[in-house]
């Protein structure tokens, strides 16, 4: 649930600027309603003049425009969430390169008598995975190493967007969440053998998967960075 909470905000280190604004506006309101309009409201109960009168009415303007511009500002980044999940979603089911590494891993899987279709990459799969010489010159005609690493890579920017606050999280846990959860229960072993040389590998796209499902299982190594 705090992750919807705070996935509802811009994230503090990229809008920093927007909250430092934020901030200030409240921060003048706050000081004039009491450095000024609480004492106009007094002076106006015992002797009412046009500048008494007027204070009250000036802050509400202001504060009224300030509220104003926040929610417009925050109206605006959530539309431009929602498109760029639209366009991540488009892309996973029309880009062309996309759907030839995904046809190709899927029927490998598929007819690997190794391999359970959403269980665990089987040894003979796994070591095509793993052998780092095993690519294609052909863009077209990828292997199985080329395939399921540009699968993966794929989600993993998706991922990224979505934990930078470029990317609805809602929208991604309603189209997403259960492929995204098949992919890492299938890729698991590669995935923690990988991660062995590089640590930062996938961060983004675990991160993803526990936030959306609550769980560390298949449990793929930390996440912190």
């Amino acid at each position: 649930m705090k992750w919807f909470l705070l996935s509802s905000m811009p994230p503090l280190w990229r809008y920093w600027p927007v909250y430092i604004l934020v901030f200030m506006i409240g921060g003048g309101l706050f000081y004039t309603w009491f450095a000024f309009v609480g004492p106009s409201l007094s002076a106006q109960n015992a002797a009412p003049t046009p500048a008494t009168s007027s204070a009250p009415v000036l802050f509400a303007g202001v504060a009224v425009a300030a509220l104003a511009i926040i929610a417009n500002t925050w109206s605006q980044w959530q539309t431009s969430r929602i498109s760029h999940a639209l366009q991540g979603l488009q892309t996973l089911r029309t880009d062309r390169e996309y759907l030839i590494n995904i046809s190709k891993a899927r029927d490998a899987i598929a007819k690997c008598p190794q391999t359970e279709v959403g269980g665990v990459l089987g040894p003979d799969l796994l070591a095509e995975l793993l052998d780092k010489d095993n690519v294609s010159a052909v863009v077209d005609k990828p292997t199985f190493r080329d395939a399921s690493l540009f699968v993966l890579n794929q989600y993993e920017f998706l991922a990224a967007a979505t934990r930078s606050g470029a990317i609805d999280l809602v929208l991604i846990q309603r189209t997403l969440q259960g492929p995204i959860a098949v992919l890492l229960t299938t890729y698991a072993e590669a995935i923690v053998k990988m991660r062995e040389d590089n640590s930062r590998a996938y961060v983004n796209l675990i991160w993803l998967h526990r936030v959306m499902s609550g769980s560390k299982k298949p449990y793929l190594g930390p996440i912190s960075g």
